[in-house]
Protein backbone atom coordinates (compact mmCIF):
# COMPACT_ATOMS: atom_id res chain seq x y z
CA UNK A 1 0.00 0.00 0.00
CA UNK A 2 2.90 2.50 1.24
CA UNK A 3 4.41 1.41 -2.22
CA UNK A 4 1.24 2.15 -4.20
CA UNK A 5 1.23 5.40 -2.42
CA UNK A 6 4.38 6.59 -3.01
CA UNK A 7 4.31 6.07 -6.87
CA UNK A 8 1.04 7.46 -7.04
CA UNK A 9 2.65 10.70 -5.45
CA UNK A 10 5.43 10.65 -7.33
CA UNK A 11 3.29 10.21 -11.14
CA UNK A 12 1.33 13.38 -9.52
CA UNK A 13 4.30 15.48 -8.76
CA UNK A 14 6.31 14.59 -12.49
CA UNK A 15 2.58 15.48 -14.22
CA UNK A 16 2.33 18.84 -12.50
CA UNK A 17 6.04 19.81 -13.55
CA UNK A 18 4.82 18.82 -17.45
CA UNK A 19 6.22 21.79 -19.36
CA UNK A 20 5.19 22.35 -23.26
CA UNK A 21 7.19 25.54 -24.91
CA UNK A 22 6.03 26.36 -28.23
CA UNK A 23 8.90 27.09 -31.09
CA UNK A 24 9.26 28.88 -33.98
CA UNK A 25 9.63 27.39 -37.12
CA UNK A 26 12.13 30.40 -38.98
CA UNK A 27 15.01 31.23 -37.14
CA UNK A 28 17.72 28.69 -38.25
CA UNK A 29 20.48 28.26 -37.23
CA UNK A 30 18.94 28.98 -33.43
CA UNK A 31 15.14 27.28 -34.83
CA UNK A 32 14.36 25.94 -37.77
CA UNK A 33 11.64 24.62 -39.62
CA UNK A 34 10.89 21.27 -37.39
CA UNK A 35 11.82 23.58 -34.43
CA UNK A 36 15.40 22.10 -33.88
CA UNK A 37 18.55 24.05 -33.49
CA UNK A 38 21.05 25.87 -31.04
CA UNK A 39 18.14 27.02 -29.25
CA UNK A 40 16.02 23.99 -28.56
CA UNK A 41 19.35 22.07 -27.44
CA UNK A 42 20.66 24.89 -25.31
CA UNK A 43 16.88 24.57 -23.30
CA UNK A 44 16.89 20.92 -23.19
CA UNK A 45 20.12 20.70 -21.36
CA UNK A 46 19.63 23.51 -19.17
CA UNK A 47 16.48 22.05 -17.78
CA UNK A 48 18.14 17.99 -17.96
CA UNK A 49 20.15 19.07 -15.09
CA UNK A 50 17.25 20.12 -13.30
CA UNK A 51 14.98 17.00 -13.71
CA UNK A 52 12.73 18.67 -16.52
CA UNK A 53 12.14 17.56 -20.30
CA UNK A 54 10.10 19.98 -21.57
CA UNK A 55 7.66 19.19 -24.97
CA UNK A 56 7.87 21.34 -27.74
CA UNK A 57 5.28 22.53 -30.41
CA UNK A 58 6.10 24.06 -33.81
CA UNK A 59 4.22 27.01 -34.67
CA UNK A 60 5.44 30.01 -36.98
CA UNK A 61 6.66 33.09 -34.25
CA UNK A 62 3.24 34.91 -34.09
CA UNK A 63 1.57 31.77 -33.39
CA UNK A 64 4.33 30.48 -30.77
CA UNK A 65 3.27 33.96 -28.96
CA UNK A 66 -0.18 33.63 -28.57
CA UNK A 67 -0.23 29.97 -27.26
CA UNK A 68 2.19 31.52 -24.64
CA UNK A 69 0.31 34.23 -24.36
CA UNK A 70 -3.06 32.54 -23.97
CA UNK A 71 -1.79 29.55 -21.97
CA UNK A 72 -1.98 27.06 -24.75
CA UNK A 73 1.92 26.45 -24.20
CA UNK A 74 3.40 26.89 -20.90
CA UNK A 75 5.57 29.59 -22.75
CA UNK A 76 7.89 30.10 -25.61
CA UNK A 77 11.01 30.60 -26.53
CA UNK A 78 13.61 32.86 -28.97
CA UNK A 79 11.70 36.30 -27.49
CA UNK A 80 13.66 39.35 -26.81
CA UNK A 81 12.92 41.10 -23.42
CA UNK A 82 12.09 44.15 -24.09
CA UNK A 83 9.27 46.43 -22.37
CA UNK A 84 6.29 45.22 -24.73
CA UNK A 85 7.66 41.91 -24.28
CA UNK A 86 8.15 42.46 -20.30
CA UNK A 87 4.72 42.93 -20.12
CA UNK A 88 3.04 40.03 -21.18
CA UNK A 89 5.77 37.11 -20.54
CA UNK A 90 7.75 35.70 -17.13
CA UNK A 91 11.07 35.70 -17.56
CA UNK A 92 14.26 34.31 -16.26
CA UNK A 93 17.31 36.37 -15.42
CA UNK A 94 19.64 34.80 -17.59
CA UNK A 95 19.19 34.74 -21.35
CA UNK A 96 19.67 31.37 -23.64
CA UNK A 97 21.69 33.05 -26.27
CA UNK A 98 22.55 36.73 -26.92
CA UNK A 99 22.60 37.79 -31.06
CA UNK A 100 22.98 40.96 -33.28
CA UNK A 101 20.38 41.81 -35.87
CA UNK A 102 21.89 44.44 -38.41
CA UNK A 103 19.93 46.55 -40.92
CA UNK A 104 20.42 45.19 -44.60
CA UNK A 105 19.99 46.46 -48.02
CA UNK A 106 21.03 45.38 -51.80
CA UNK A 107 24.31 45.71 -52.15
CA UNK A 108 25.91 49.10 -53.14
CA UNK A 109 22.95 51.07 -52.21
CA UNK A 110 21.43 53.23 -49.37
CA UNK A 111 25.33 53.76 -48.26
CA UNK A 112 23.78 56.78 -46.50
CA UNK A 113 22.34 55.18 -43.42
CA UNK A 114 23.94 54.94 -40.31
CA UNK A 115 21.57 54.60 -37.88
CA UNK A 116 17.39 53.77 -37.49
CA UNK A 117 16.72 57.65 -37.26
CA UNK A 118 17.99 58.60 -40.83
CA UNK A 119 15.78 56.31 -42.69
CA UNK A 120 13.15 58.19 -43.74
CA UNK A 121 9.21 58.22 -43.25
CA UNK A 122 7.53 55.61 -45.49
CA UNK A 123 10.55 53.59 -45.98
CA UNK A 124 9.71 50.18 -46.96
CA UNK A 125 11.47 47.56 -44.95
CA UNK A 126 10.66 43.84 -44.29
CA UNK A 127 10.43 42.60 -40.94
CA UNK A 128 8.66 38.69 -39.59
CA UNK A 129 5.17 39.03 -38.22
CA UNK A 130 5.38 39.47 -34.14
CA UNK A 131 9.08 39.81 -34.12
CA UNK A 132 10.78 41.92 -31.49
CA UNK A 133 13.88 44.38 -33.11
CA UNK A 134 14.54 46.08 -29.81
CA UNK A 135 13.37 49.43 -28.05
CA UNK A 136 15.01 51.65 -30.38
CA UNK A 137 13.60 50.01 -33.54
CA UNK A 138 10.03 50.30 -31.68
CA UNK A 139 10.19 54.40 -31.65
CA UNK A 140 10.48 54.45 -35.09
CA UNK A 141 8.00 51.62 -36.17
CA UNK A 142 5.32 53.93 -36.75
CA UNK A 143 6.77 55.85 -39.21
CA UNK A 144 8.11 53.37 -41.78
CA UNK A 145 6.28 51.05 -44.04
CA UNK A 146 6.51 47.59 -42.88
CA UNK A 147 5.72 44.37 -44.74
CA UNK A 148 5.62 41.69 -42.68
CA UNK A 149 6.19 37.82 -43.56
CA UNK A 150 6.20 34.59 -41.68
CA UNK A 151 10.24 33.83 -42.78
CA UNK A 152 13.58 34.93 -43.23
CA UNK A 153 14.04 33.60 -47.00
CA UNK A 154 10.97 35.63 -48.14
CA UNK A 155 12.50 38.65 -46.65
CA UNK A 156 15.73 37.98 -48.56
CA UNK A 157 13.73 37.24 -52.34
CA UNK A 158 11.48 40.14 -51.06
CA UNK A 159 14.65 42.44 -50.92
CA UNK A 160 16.39 41.09 -54.42
CA UNK A 161 13.47 41.41 -56.14
CA UNK A 162 13.28 45.39 -55.20
CA UNK A 163 9.48 44.33 -53.08
CA UNK A 164 11.28 46.10 -50.02
CA UNK A 165 14.16 48.38 -49.60
CA UNK A 166 15.63 47.07 -46.52
CA UNK A 167 14.96 44.41 -43.86
CA UNK A 168 16.11 43.44 -40.51
CA UNK A 169 17.93 40.43 -40.22
CA UNK A 170 19.73 38.73 -37.56
CA UNK A 171 23.71 38.04 -38.75
CA UNK A 172 23.89 34.64 -37.97
CA UNK A 173 20.27 33.85 -39.68
CA UNK A 174 21.31 35.85 -42.92
CA UNK A 175 24.52 33.68 -43.05
CA UNK A 176 22.88 30.49 -42.69
CA UNK A 177 19.51 31.35 -44.78
CA UNK A 178 21.70 32.85 -47.59
CA UNK A 179 23.86 30.01 -47.79
CA UNK A 180 20.90 27.20 -47.85
CA UNK A 181 19.03 29.37 -50.45
CA UNK A 182 22.06 29.25 -52.51
CA UNK A 183 23.21 33.00 -53.06
CA UNK A 184 26.36 35.17 -52.42
CA UNK A 185 26.40 36.91 -49.39
CA UNK A 186 28.06 39.51 -51.47
CA UNK A 187 24.34 40.28 -52.51
CA UNK A 188 23.30 42.28 -49.68
CA UNK A 189 25.16 44.57 -46.85
CA UNK A 190 24.58 45.48 -43.73
CA UNK A 191 24.06 49.28 -43.23
CA UNK A 192 24.22 49.46 -39.44
CA UNK A 193 23.95 47.20 -36.26
CA UNK A 194 20.01 48.03 -35.12
CA UNK A 195 20.42 46.04 -31.85
CA UNK A 196 21.73 42.81 -30.08
CA UNK A 197 19.44 40.87 -28.52
CA UNK A 198 19.35 38.84 -24.89
CA UNK A 199 17.23 36.20 -26.31
CA UNK A 200 14.84 34.52 -23.66
CA UNK A 201 12.49 31.83 -23.08
CA UNK A 202 8.84 33.94 -22.39
CA UNK A 203 6.59 31.68 -19.74
CA UNK A 204 3.32 32.14 -20.15
CA UNK A 205 1.34 34.45 -16.81
CA UNK A 206 -1.33 31.69 -17.05
CA UNK A 207 1.01 29.29 -15.86
CA UNK A 208 1.07 29.07 -11.66
CA UNK A 209 4.59 27.25 -12.14
CA UNK A 210 5.95 29.77 -14.91
CA UNK A 211 8.00 31.95 -12.13
CA UNK A 212 9.23 28.52 -10.68
CA UNK A 213 10.24 27.71 -14.49
CA UNK A 214 12.13 30.09 -14.91
CA UNK A 215 14.12 29.53 -11.87
CA UNK A 216 14.94 26.18 -12.55
CA UNK A 217 15.94 27.49 -16.67
CA UNK A 218 18.13 29.66 -14.81
CA UNK A 219 19.43 26.94 -12.22
CA UNK A 220 20.13 24.68 -15.14
CA UNK A 221 21.61 27.67 -17.47
CA UNK A 222 24.22 28.26 -15.14
CA UNK A 223 25.08 24.51 -14.87
CA UNK A 224 25.88 24.29 -18.25
CA UNK A 225 27.78 27.36 -19.12
CA UNK A 226 30.07 26.33 -15.86
CA UNK A 227 30.97 22.79 -17.04
CA UNK A 228 31.29 23.59 -20.81
CA UNK A 229 27.90 22.04 -22.34
CA UNK A 230 26.53 25.65 -23.36
CA UNK A 231 29.70 26.25 -25.46
CA UNK A 232 29.87 22.53 -26.77
CA UNK A 233 26.81 23.23 -28.46
CA UNK A 234 27.93 25.73 -30.75
CA UNK A 235 31.20 24.51 -31.72
CA UNK A 236 29.92 21.22 -32.82
CA UNK A 237 28.53 20.72 -36.15
CA UNK A 238 24.65 21.81 -36.18
CA UNK A 239 23.45 18.14 -37.67
CA UNK A 240 19.98 18.65 -35.33
CA UNK A 241 18.98 21.62 -38.56
CA UNK A 242 17.25 20.90 -41.37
Amino acid sequence: MKLKLFLSLFLVSQLSWSLTLAVEDSWPPFSDKNGNGYSKQIILAAFKTVGLTPKFKVAPYSRALSMAKNGDADGCFNVTKQHTTSQTYIFGKTPILKASASFYVRAGEFSQFSKMDAIPKDFKIGVINEYEYGDEYEKHRHRLDEIKVKNQAQLIQMLLRKRIDGVILFDEVAKYTLKKMNLKKSLIEPRFTNHTSEIFVAFSKLNPRATEYARKLDMGLEKIIKDGTYLAIFSRKNDYID
